[in-house]
């Protein structure tokens, strides 16, 4: 964890890893289905979840393509990296994610908005999204081996919004909690991250 989180209980700093989780979750889903819109991807109280708009169902089959590519992810030891942009650079940053854009728009012009990069080892940026964080400082503190995709299962649903996209809903999380609707489940356990080398 970077020097501002080694303060967190136990429980923040699993939350603060979940959701770093859903950021690779997103990265890996958006490189193996180009054209996925993204939405959301909080941490919830037994894992994570993100709100895609993706240009094909995802299969059973596709569950541990996911996967090796969340790993691939993580061991490339990539920087969480937060920038701050103003309201019109983060709408033209994110100008082909209507999710987002809907999201920037609903906030003060006056706004300040964070992204967060991931930036490899030379520090190119190979991911972003908007986001308010926190996240680990990199991908080197998950445990790869401490989430699991289960379920191919989706949804289709309707923002409750005016400017309402139909959008899947891919949720990693407590299977329990999502039990009425199909969802792309996964779990993560309370694992300790890897020790930092």
């Amino acid at each position: 964890m970077s020097e501002n989180n080694e303060k967190l209980s136990a429980d923040q700093k699993l939350a603060i890893i979940r959701h770093s989780v859903s950021h690779i979750m997103a990265q890996a889903v958006v490189k193996l289905f180009p054209g996925t819109k993204t939405a959301i991807g909080p941490s919830i109280e037994n894992g994570f979840y993100y709100d895609f708009l993706l240009p094909r169902a995802i299969t059973t089959d596709d569950l541990a393509a996911i996967e090796t590519e969340m790993k691939n992810i993580i061991n490339s030891r990539q920087d969480f990296v937060k920038v701050t942009v103003s309201q019109k650079d983060a709408l033209e940053y994110f100008a082909d994610q209507p999710f987002k854009t809907e999201l920037i728009n609903e906030l003060p012009s006056e706004s300040e908005i964070s992204i967060y990069e991931n930036r490899d080892a030379d520090g190119k940026v190979v991911w972003a999204d908007l986001c308010r964080g926190p996240h680990v400082a990199n991908t080197r503190e998950i445990n790869s081996a401490a989430f699991k995709l289960q379920n191919g299962r989706l949804l289709a649903r309707r923002r409750n919004t005016p400017n309402a996209y139909p959008h899947l809903r891919n949720s990693v999380g407590n299977p329990e909690r999502f039990k009425s609707a199909p969802c792309l489940f996964g779990r993560s356990g309370k694992t300790r991250p890897p020790p930092r080398r």
